[in-house]
């Protein structure tokens, strides 16, 4: 389910650098 929040707004592959957890 994480990814898919990533795939909705590209902007958090940006914070996944610093939310892991995402």
């Amino acid at each position: 389910m994480t990814q898919t929040r990533i795939v909705v707004s590209p902007a958090r592959f940006s914070v996944s650098e610093e939310y892991p957890w995402l």
